[in-house]
């Protein structure tokens, strides 16, 4: 039987590998820049994954109405190459 740390640490890995990682936001704009919730959460754990050689298909998940002129962006903002509405997916040249 596994114990409930070996469990733990195999949904982690298992985690860990995926390729998909959905992204909520508050706001974006036609470049894939958004904003978040204001924590930086997502910044740091996309940061941290990278750094793992992992960098998994980053969607994010909004409402058309959430899309602005333009978002302030700064150094450590992760650029969003697709965004998810209810009107469909749209890709964002991020490179």
């Amino acid at each position: 039987m596994t114990s409930p740390k070996d469990l733990k640490k195999q949904l982690r890995k298992e985690a860990l590998a995926r390729r998909d990682a959905l992204v909520p936001l508050a706001a974006f704009d036609g470049r894939g820049h958004r904003i978040g919730y204001g924590a930086g959460y997502y910044d740091r754990a996309i940061a941290r994954l990278a750094e793992k050689g992992i960098m998994p298909r980053l969607i994010g998940i909004a409402f058309d109405c959430q899309e602005v002129e333009r978002v302030p962006e700064e150094n450590h903002d992760v650029i969003i190459p697709e965004i998810l509405t209810e009107s469909g997916l749209r890709r964002f040249d991020v490179a």
